[in-house]
């Protein structure tokens, strides 16, 4: 059977999706999220910024890969990367190939008649995921931040851009991430760091647990600390260690549950200013 290879953009405004209803070919009247072919030579990224110039005369910029749908139709199988976007500013979007658009929110997105492949997306912006950021969180991130111990965004210099290019580029720092519906809602940090003792076996330093305010108490922390877990055990590590600042008996409740605990090893801290 023949594989096609497309691309398909989420394109994301605040909490509404842009969704599309196909205006030509076999599928015609069915709605699916704007894209198509990779064409040879073609990143995924570059296949997709392409096709929403060309189908909707508008400029994106292209997120993380939410999923990629391996779909079987009657005559050929279908493997399509589907990327989180959002439009460049003051960008109108107008409709070269299709016969009808809607933003929908994530309760209405099952009020129209989904592709059978595009019904794959949809389950996945449901779902929910943990993965490591990527270069284009940058911006999420620091608004999540503003839930953990911080007052406000940091100017975006020289300075700024530096630390995210290591932080990013290096193999050992890992920031993991819970994206649900699009937003970042979770995440932490979790270093590894080479070590001559116990066996010349590594050990993971967990930082900056954080979850959005608005969706706390549902595990999601839990979930990114999990992943950290299988890194450091995939790494061979020998220990994971954390800090709280917290006193709060939930706080240190929920480190324990996560199985940490507070009597192995006697930590202190010096403030450098």
């Amino acid at each position: 059977m023949k594989t096609i290879r497309v691309v398909a953009a989420i394109i994301r405004d605040k909490d509404r999706i842009f969704a599309t209803q196909r205006g030509y070919g076999d599928f015609k009247d069915g709605w699916e999220f704007p894209g198509g072919k990779i064409e040879e030579g073609e990143t995924p990224r570059e296949a997709i910024i392409r096709e929403i110039k060309e189908e909707l005369a508008a400029d994106i910029i292209p997120g993380s890969l939410l999923t990629t749908v391996e779909y079987d139709y009657p005559d050929f199988h279908l493997s399509m990367d589907c990327f989180w976007a959002e439009l460049q500013p003051d960008q109108n979007m107008e409709l070269r190939e299709h016969e009808a658009a809607k933003w929908l929110s994530i309760a209405d997105m099952d009020s129209v008649d989904w592709l059978p492949a595009d019904k794959e997306v949809v389950k996945a912006i449901k779902q929910g995921r943990v993965r490591e950021a990527t270069e284009q969180d940058l911006d999420a991130l620091l608004e999540l931040y503003l839930y953990l111990h911080e007052d406000s965004i940091p100017e975006k210099d020289d300075h700024l851009a530096h630390t995210w290019d290591q932080i990013i580029k290096d193999p050992n720092h890992h920031l993991i991430v819970y994206e649900k519906e699009g937003k970042i809602i979770s995440s932490c940090v979790c270093v590894i760091i080479p070590n001559l003792t116990r066996n010349v076996r590594p050990y993971a330093f967990i930082e900056n647990v954080v979850t959005h305010e608005d969706y706390r108490g549902n595990g999601y922390a839990g979930e990114c600390l999990n992943y950290a877990k299988e890194i450091a055990q995939k790494e061979i590590c020998y220990k994971m260690m954390l800090l709280t600042g917290s006193k709060k008996p939930e706080t240190l409740r929920f480190y324990e549950k996560a199985g940490y605990n507070s009597s192995d090893k006697t930590a202190f801290i010096q403030w450098l200013g």
